[in-house]
């Protein structure tokens, strides 16, 4: 079985079990959050790319509807896998809207680091 593949199951099946769980809180959310973003960028390498982009698009939202301290540079991550998609789908004035809006400033990257 393809690598990839066998990725896209495995994060399947934990999306299913994320969702099911009882309570939805910020932290579930957050989970289910990273595992979409993984799944679309499997789902990107596979070639699938109107699926990719239905989870990218919804790891998007959930990061953008939560408060946490790693907010900005989870949201500079999704905006570029979704840049590069629109590459993919040779959507190149799309593409170079989320890829520009994808650059993390340097000032506010640094302020979400934790202060020793």
């Amino acid at each position: 079985m393809c690598q990839f593949a066998e990725a896209q199951e495995c994060l399947q099946q934990g999306l299913t079990l994320q969702s099911a769980a009882p309570c939805r809180d910020d932290a579930i959310l957050l989970d289910m959050a990273q595992t979409m973003g993984e799944l679309g960028k499997v789902l990107r390498y596979r070639g699938k790319l109107a699926n990719a982009e239905s989870y990218l698009r919804d790891a998007l939202r959930i990061h953008q509807q939560t408060e946490h301290g790693g907010k900005q540079k989870c949201v500079a991550d999704l905006l570029h896998e979704l840049g590069v998609l629109y590459v993919k789908r040779h959507e190149l004035t799309t593409a170079e809207q989320y890829l520009l809006r994808s650059k993390v400033r340097p000032t506010a990257a640094k302020a979400e680091q934790p202060q020793p």
